[in-house]
């Protein structure tokens, strides 16, 4: 599994991009493509950051996963908050990530998926961090 990063022209009809990651061979030979969104729980008024990450994740569910299906592409709305709350298709995958993870490893499951948690918290902080400072 190669995954390949800001994949374009998966829609012959526009520049659309619904993969962020593109994750060959997910499951059952289908491609995964994930769309990386990070959110604001405060933006809008929302102070749930549940309501804010399924909101975010039903929305890009509606831009791209019929369009996606149609091709015999899988789709996954990947939804962190600035909060650090994963949205609960995002939690869903890291969980299958983690026992994957795991299991090639032979570690324990719970620290796996923590580890990976944190990985993609620090990563989302640093990309926050250099969107504000370079910022024009």
């Amino acid at each position: 599994m190669a995954p390949r990063r800001e994949v374009t022209h998966l829609f012959e009809d526009d520049d659309a991009r619904p993969a962020d990651v593109l994750i060959p061979n997910w499951t059952g030979g289908q491609d995964l493509c994930v769309d990386v969104t990070i959110i604001s729980p405060m933006v809008g008024g929302m102070r749930n950051n549940e309501l804010a990450a399924t909101r975010a994740e039903e929305r890009k569910a509606l831009l791209y996963d019929h369009r996606c299906r149609d091709r015999g592409l899988l789709f996954l709305p990947f939804v962190l908050e600035t909060t650090g709350a994963f949205g609960a298709k995002t939690n869903g995958f890291v969980e299958r990530l983690g026992v994957a993870l795991a299991d090639a490893e032979r570690t324990d499951v719970p620290s796996t998926i923590a580890r990976i948690r944190q990985t993609i918290s620090v990563a989302a902080q640093r990309s926050m961090a250099e969107g504000f400072l370079f910022r024009h």
